[in-house]
């Protein structure tokens, strides 16, 4: 398998859990990579396009997507376990798959975003929505400041520093290949969710609380492969 895609303005929410909330939907071998302090879970809203699959384009045209994902470890492996919250674009509307025990609810969404790059960093606003007959879901993000390095911040290290992807449906994991991004910590941040547009997802309880840390980050290429 390869993928590629262009995955720009991706907006990080990352919430601690309780222990065991991701043990059903680990892959066998896989257990939960922690950092002393408990589960993480992120909650990401980014624009998406330039998708090719086996060197075919079937997605030009960006498009909001939403997902969540928690950290992972295999043997001497760590990556990132995609969970997918039961939800796609209408663009991507010929997938018909389950996910957390739900088929996928086809989603209308909407991306607003503000970049204003400046001498000494940048400034940013970014405002993503999708809806559905079961709900809507709404992220902002306002970021500003100097770019700083995830190799520095412990959180962000911890995100940052994956190389294998996993999904709770495939034994062996994809290869993460990805260039250095430029990363912003959010001013302020606002997730919101009127009924339950994700179908299946336990999405509305892991994020009640306030999350730990926010940031955006301004990204490009991606490719995955065995």
């Amino acid at each position: 398998m390869k993928l590629s895609f262009d995955w720009r303005f991706l907006a990080f929410l990352n919430y601690r859990l309780e222990g065991g909330a991701f043990d059903r939907y680990l892959p066998e071998g896989l257990e939960v990579d922690d950092d002393g302090r408990g589960p993480l879970f992120s909650f990401v809203a980014s624009v998406v396009h330039k998708t090719q699959r086996w060197g075919i384009h079937f997605s030009k045209k960006p498009f909001v997507q939403f997902h969540g994902q928690c950290y992972v470890r295999n043997r001497h492996r760590r990556g990132v376990l995609w969970l997918d919250l039961g939800a796609r674009p209408k663009i991507w509307k010929f997938f018909n798959q389950r996910t957390f025990g739900a088929r996928w609810k086809q989603l209308e969404t909407r991306q607003s975003i503000e970049f204003n790059p400046g001498e000494q960093g940048a400034s940013a606003k970014v405002a993503y929505s999708g809806e559905n007959d079961q709900g809507k879901v709404s992220l902002k993000m306002e970021t500003g400041g100097p770019i700083y390095s995830m190799d520095l911040e412990p959180v962000e290290a911890f995100i940052w520093e994956r190389e294998f992807f996993f999904t709770p449906h495939r034994k062996e994991p994809l290869h993460l290949e990805r260039p250095l991004w430029f990363c912003w910590q959010a001013l302020n941040a606002q997730l919101t969710f009127d009924g339950d547009p994700f179908m299946g997802s336990e999405l509305s309880r892991w994020t009640k609380a306030e999350p730990e840390s926010a940031f955006l980050v301004k990204g490009s290429s991606v490719l995955l492969h065995d």
